[in-house]
């Protein structure tokens, strides 16, 4: 047992859990990083990138607001990118904004 009260079967259990949750995000999710969306509520903001949560190991997304004070953001990815239904309307809670270049 270790000095932290995990046995070793407990800590090969956790990295076999972090290794399945690292495969669950996508090279398309990656690559939106530093890509704009656009929250549903019109809000804008710039997707910085990813982190895990020390506690579940549930992948974050990180964003920043292109409003304000340009505050730094995080949430679920999960619900980062799903879709939401409101006033009878389904919409993703974040849309892709298109480059001016694309």
């Amino acid at each position: 047992m270790f000095e932290s009260g995990i046995t070793s079967s407990g800590l090969a259990k956790t990295r076999s859990l972090q290794n399945s949750l690292e495969k669950k995000m996508t090279d398309e999710q990656i690559g939106l990083i530093g890509h704009e969306f656009r929250h549903f509520k019109g809000n804008r903001y710039r997707l910085e990138g990813f982190a895990k949560d020390s506690e579940t190991l549930e992948e974050i997304a990180v964003y920043r607001a292109l409003y304000g004070d340009g505050g730094l953001w995080v949430r679920p990815a999960k619900m980062f990118f799903e879709t939401i239904e409101r006033d009878g309307k389904r919409m993703k809670r974040f849309e892709l904004q298109k480059d001016k270049n694309e």
